[in-house]
């Protein structure tokens, strides 16, 4: 009994406490669970409020929780007035009652860079961007708080660009060249102003014309050659002074006398006769030619002549066709063709073999016979025969041979017995020892350069070509050498004259482009050098040798003459136009600064091949030129800064390596 009623007191308490929060009055929804025990009761002010109970069904305790949405949001703090196309602006509020998240709304054209759901944050300006309002306000799991706003007022940026025309000789904001020129002002808001002036300069005309006219007409009224001038101006204003050089040419009446062979023409004419042309010279005036027309006739002769060997007939000696191309009297062609037959004269020689006991044309014995006889052509015939009478042989043959060919059919060393007839036909025992020597064949495939040569054995090749050699090995048999031979051109470089510089200028040697390597006489290996006063004064020669992708090489060489300027002070040269630049070598940007400048400068940057990457002129107002350039769109590489102005020019180099 005495632990019941410290149970009650106790459930007392906690209902009193709650009572006197007034939950009582605002009860909303009842939750039961499976035993039909009150669990929870939700209320509309937000608070919820829990039971738990034991295992008889006691109730055992109570647990209010209050639910609270954010609080209102504060003044959004800063930049009011900002400008289209600006970065990295802040706003803020001060932290939200209860907000575990914040909501920020933008004006038109605006981004959120940095800070999302949260109560400071970095926000972008576009271009584009417009005055409107920036909004705030916090959130939790139980809903939405108050917002706060802060009107920006977005300013507009211009950039504008001027189309200007001048005169050769006049200026327009001190620019007298064409260009493109460009002024960074800013306007009365602090927002950046762009005015961009494209200047043309029209030339000033001297113009001479030549103009040729016929007897009878006019230009510009003038009727007679001479010199006239005329002072006008152009379509764009500007002195136009024509000078024109008038030529009056005659017209003419001409009679030609032509004379010209049978088959060939005149002016589409072959047959004898008077022509009229009406015509025009050269400088378009009348003219009358009139031709008086002679065709003069040709001939062709052909005769056919025999004559015996030993003879000549008008110097030839030997069958064939002959012409002779003879002119007339009147330069016209006259051909005579001989067709000429030279019968043989024989003197045959009939060597004959015949065994012992046979006979050739009644001989039976070894000699020497002479018949003297006439061919059908009248001409000279001797027949001498040589009669041997041959024996009975047993023979032994020792043949060597190379490998490809037969011998008797065999093609391997060996030995061989024939029972055979000998060469002239008589009895004869062949036997035959057979040796069969190796023949050899190499392929080569050489490439060479200009003024370069393969040389085989006494023989040297320098031009392309496939060529064959045979030689004689060891063995007397052939030693085929095949060769491939191509020769490639040397590369073409060329540095250009010799020139003559001053000390306070540079000069740019450059060997080509396409090359594999280069090497300078000092020791460089770029496709350009720069020449300056660094160099020294006087006489220097400098020689570039080229390396092309066939690895063939050439070179050319060049003197430069460096010449004290005469307005050049060493110890003032020094001192202006200082320049400074880092990182070097740079991966991409770098800080460029040149110091004690008192004139307009202007700065290129070069890559050695030749290319300007950057090109700007300055009007220093404090005596210093600083600048930010941005290279990472360009090759690795060496890189020349070149400073130029009417005091100085100096270079730098710098190394871009990426």
């Amino acid at each position: 009994m005495i632990k019941m009623k410290l149970y009650f007191l106790a459930v007392f308490i906690i209902i009193m406490n709650f009572s006197n929060l007034g939950l009582s009055q605002v009860t909303n929804i009842y939750l039961y669970d499976s035993n039909n025990l009150l669990y929870k009761i939700e209320y509309s002010n937000g608070m919820d409020l829990f039971y738990t109970y034991d295992e008889l069904g006691n109730r055992l305790s109570q647990v209010v929780t209050i639910n609270q949405l954010p609080g209102q949001a504060g003044i959004i703090s800063g930049s009011a007035s900002v400008c289209q196309g600006q970065n990295g602006i802040v706003s803020s509020i001060s932290p939200i009652n209860n907000a575990t998240s914040y909501i920020w709304s933008l004006p038109k054209g605006a981004t959120l860079a940095s800070g999302i759901n949260t109560n400071s944050i970095t926000v972008n300006y576009s271009d584009s961007a417009i005055t409107g309002n920036i909004s705030v306000y916090g959130i939790n799991e139980f809903g939405n708080g108050d917002s706060s706003t802060l009107m920006v007022t977005v300013n507009q940026k211009y950039n504008h660009s001027d189309v200007i025309t001048i005169c050769e000789g006049d200026s327009y904001k001190g620019h007298a060249e064409n260009g493109i020129y460009t002024e960074n002002l800013q306007s009365v808001s602090g927002c950046d102003s762009i005015i961009n002036t494209i200047l043309t300069v029209n030339p000033k005309y001297n113009h001479f014309d030549s103009i040729s006219i016929c007897e009878g007409e006019k230009y510009k009224k003038h009727t007679i050659s001479g010199t006239y001038v005329e002072d006008l101006k152009t379509t764009n204003g500007c002195d136009s002074i024509v000078t024109t050089i008038l030529k009056v040419n005659p017209k003419y009446n001409q009679t030609d006398n032509i004379s010209l062979c049978e088959g060939e023409l005149y002016k589409g004419h072959t047959v004898s006769g008077t022509y009229v042309e009406y015509l025009q010279t050269v400088y378009g005036c009348d003219s009358i030619v009139t031709t008086v027309l002679t065709v003069n006739p040709e001939y062709d002769r052909t005769d056919t002549i025999s004559i015996c060997e030993g003879e000549t007939y008008k110097g030839h000696s030997t069958s064939g066709a002959y012409t002779e191309n003879l002119q007339t009297v009147f330069g016209c062609d006259s051909i005579v063709t001989t067709i000429l037959t030279v019968h043989e004269v024989y003197q045959q020689n009939d060597v004959v073999s015949i065994c012992e006991g046979e006979t050739h044309k009644g001989h039976a014995t070894t000699g020497i016979y002479i018949e003297n006889l006439q061919t059908a052509n009248g001409c000279d015939s001797i027949v001498t025969t040589n009669i041997t009478v041959n024996p009975v042989y047993v023979i032994m043959d020792n043949v060597s041979l190379c490998e490809g060919e037969t011998y008797k059919e065999h093609t391997e060393s060996g030995t061989y017995v024939e029972n055979l007839k000998t060469v002239n036909g008589c009895d004869s025992i062949v036997t035959t020892n057979l040796t069969v020597s190796l023949t050899s064949e190499t392929n080569l495939i050489e490439i060479i350069c200009q003024n370069d040569s393969i040389k085989i054995d006494s023989l040297v090749f320098k031009e392309n070509g496939n060529y064959v050699v045979t030689l004689i090995n060891q063995y007397g048999c052939d030693s085929v050498v095949t060769l491939d031979l191509t020769v490639n051109p040397l590369p073409n470089v060329y540095l250009g004259v010799d020139t003559t510089i001053l000390s306070t200028e540079t000069f740019v040697l450059n060997a080509g482009e396409s090359f594999k390597e280069y090497l300078w006489s000092n020791s460089r290996s770029s496709q350009i050098i720069i020449i300056d006063s660094l160099v020294g004064i006087g006489v220097h020669e400098f020689t570039v040798t080229v390396k092309d992708e066939n690895n063939c090489s050439n070179s050319d060489t060049i003197v430069i003459t460096i010449e004290r300027s005469p307005t050049a002070i060493i110890s003032i040269n020094e001192k202006i136009g200082i320049i400074k630049v880092y990182p070097n070598p740079t991966t991409g940007d770098i800080n460029l600064s040149v110091e004690n400048i008192i004139d307009k400068t202007r700065i290129n940057i070069i890559l050695e091949t030749g290319q300007i990457v950057f090109d700007k002129e300055y009007y220093p107002l404090e005596g210093k030129i600083i600048e930010q350039i941005d290279l990472k769109k360009y090759p690795n590489g060496i890189y020349i800064i070149q400073v130029t102005s009417n005091e100085i020019k100096k270079i730098e180099k710098l190394i871009l390596n990426r």
